[in-house]
């Protein structure tokens, strides 16, 4: 009789970091419907008002994420007014979209625990053009390890 070596476990569920600028593109798509990207368009001035949201940074501890995030928001114009969105109300709802994103907020199991503000928004220049205005900030959140 040939003894059989019994069955290798069933592999867990693999297990990783959800992809961040995803997730910041759900979180803030509703403010801006549809101009909401980790990378700005060329034509960006026909694009406005455009969020911009991107990971450039941040590290981890094996079980939760920290990534450095920026958002950037480009407008027309300082203020909402004429039914024009304006930039620095935009980043603003930004940052409090942010702040109050806790898990599940962005969808089933993203893990969101904390954002802690490290630059509000705040008017920076932007190259030449008089017709773009940019806000920016930076945030770093903190994710856990979701399955895949």
């Amino acid at each position: 009789m040939t003894a059989q070596l019994p069955e290798p476990p069933t592999p867990a569920a693999e297990v990783g970091f959800p992809d961040v600028e995803e997730m910041l593109r759900l979180l803030l798509d509703p403010l801006a419907p549809g101009r909401v990207d980790s990378e700005r368009p060329a034509d960006l001035a026909d694009h406005l008002p455009f969020v911009q949201a991107y990971r450039f940074g941040g590290g981890d501890d094996g079980l939760t994420d920290y990534p450095s995030v920026a958002v950037d928001v480009f407008a027309a114009r300082r203020e909402d007014g004429d039914g024009v969105q304006g930039g620095r109300p935009l980043a603003e709802r930004c940052r409090q979209a942010l702040l109050t994103a806790r898990d599940g907020t962005v969808g089933a199991g993203s893990g969101i625990d904390a954002t802690t503000t490290v630059s509000a928004p705040r008017e920076v220049p932007y190259g030449t053009s008089s017709d773009v205005r940019q806000w920016s900030a930076t945030y770093r959140l903190s994710i856990r390890r979701t399955r895949l």
